[in-house]
């Protein structure tokens, strides 16, 4: 288990802090007249169309039809609270128009029609405060098993983390960017490929061959030859061959010499895969030599 740098206060989770909020009885909080309005499934308008705002704990928005999943992307990196999407809620179309609401009310006027439960948890010297929610569609959130820190932090606090002196935190933080981001966060991995740490890089680069995340060949070449850690060298050598690399017979060679049995076996299969390919064509060289001999061998040839 990993360790929290922070103190969190669950406090009642299901029952006092943790507010269920139901589309049968929406726990709407806000100006009068400004009954949160959720759309049905239509086609969203893009995301740079949404206008939300978050200044000294107050969130302000105006959006119409979007994508619940953009829009709470949009939230968490704005408002540093992880908002965490089950059940594909994420498509669902939201609509809502506030200025300068309490986080945790403008979140109840934007859910008012999905199951939400908040966690409210203490930092250190701090007052309690809005960490995370979980976001259910209507009528599907009716239990909650808590998460690791790593899975609810909000995007700007991972990617914070990617910086951290424990490089436990760091791996933990890269892990999660990616099944996050995805290929977004291909600039991540890049630099977490080059940690200090042998353990965050290995985690990078599994991380990244999971997510299909595209990496450059040269990086994957280097590690795959030069790296002093054995998974490391492993990992990038199974990056490159998922990549068909034009150079991975090469690259396959000098790993074939490597002193781990692990890469070795990774770098024979690679190289026996290979070797079909390579005896049905020649070598360029000799190719072009058996062409200029053909060439020559028609013109010296007498004229009927």
């Amino acid at each position: 288990m990993w360790v929290v740098p922070r103190v969190l206060c669950f406090c009642s989770l299901m029952a006092t802090v943790s507010v269920p909020v139901y589309a049968a009885e929406p726990a709407a909080v806000g100006p009068a007249g400004a009954a949160p309005s959720i759309a049905s499934p239509v086609s969203p308008i893009p995301a740079a169309k949404t206008q939300i705002s978050f200044k000294d704990g107050h969130l302000s928005a105006n959006f119409k039809n979007v994508a619940l999943g953009s829009v709470a992307d949009e939230i968490s990196q704005k408002a540093g609270v992880a908002v965490l999407l089950q059940d594909r809620v994420g498509s669902e179309l939201v609509s809502a128009s506030f200025e300068k609401l309490p986080i945790d009310q403008a979140l109840r006027q934007i859910l008012s029609k999905q199951d939400v439960f908040f966690f409210y948890g203490i930092d250190e010297h701090q007052p309690s405060a809005l960490k995370a929610i979980w976001v259910y569609p209507n009528g599907k959130g009716r239990g909650l098993a808590p998460l690791p820190p790593d899975k609810w932090e909000s995007t700007r606090e991972l990617s914070a983390s990617l910086a951290n002196k424990d490089p436990q935190a760091r791996g933990r933080a890269i892990e999660a960017l990616v099944e996050r981001k995805g290929a977004a966060a291909r600039g991540d991995v890049l630099k977490a490929m080059h940690d200090s740490s042998s353990q965050v890089r290995a985690t990078a680069l599994y991380a990244a061959l999971k997510s299909s995340v595209d990496l450059p060949q040269e990086d994957l070449a280097n590690l795959a030859a030069h790296d002093d850690s054995s998974d490391v060298r492993f990992l990038a050598l199974e990056a490159l061959n998922s990549s068909n690399s034009p150079d991975l017979r090469s690259i396959a060679e000098g790993a074939a010499k490597d002193p781990n049995e692990a890469v070795r076996k990774v770098a024979q299969e690679i190289i026996s895969r290979l070797a079909p390919q390579a005896a049905s064509q020649p070598p360029s060289g000799q190719q072009q030599a058996s062409q200029q001999s053909s060439g020559t061998h028609g013109e010296n040839q007498p004229s009927p």
